[in-house]
């Protein structure tokens, strides 16, 4: 899960490199947020783009260092921990993961079709990312129940 996790950086700056060889063909304005029909309803600087992957490093960043640090925290607070802190690392670490690659496939996406010239972003890609997303948190939800139910 580490050397995945390791990964995210590369990615977003294959992006951000993706970015800077396709920029000078992206308009001046672009789309900010997206509809679920996949057409913009916000628009922005294409100066805009810079940030996000930017954003989502930070992200990464913070929650790399929650993942790893919360753990040391919370057994030297509450003592020794009944749940396994390993399983809870490997958890917070798939979804970050998730919702990392999830955001990069957007962006990523995006910069292809404003690179096209098209303001438009695929509404099932959303839905897909999401869906996944969810169907994880609510495997994890269904096994914390049967575990409490076996206790």
């Amino acid at each position: 899960m580490k050397k995945v996790n390791l990964l995210i950086p590369v990615l977003w700056l294959g992006a951000v490199i993706y970015l800077m060889t396709v920029y000078g063909h992206i308009p001046n304005q672009v789309g900010t947020h997206y509809g679920y029909l996949g057409t913009p309803d916000q628009y922005g600087s294409k100066a805009s783009l810079w940030s996000l992957p930017l954003i989502f490093m930070l992200i990464w960043g913070v929650i790399t260092l929650l993942i790893h640090y919360l753990p040391v925290l919370e057994r030297n607070i509450k003592g020794k921990n009944e749940e396994h802190p390993r399983k809870h690392k490997e958890e917070m670490a798939v979804v970050l993961i998730l919702v990392e690659l999830g955001a990069w496939v957007l962006f990523v996406t995006n910069v292809y079709y404003l690179s096209q010239g098209q303001l438009y972003l695929p509404p099932y890609l959303l839905t897909v990312i999401l869906t996944i997303l969810l169907i994880y948190i609510l495997w994890l939800l269904i096994k914390r129940v049967i575990r409490l139910r076996k206790k």
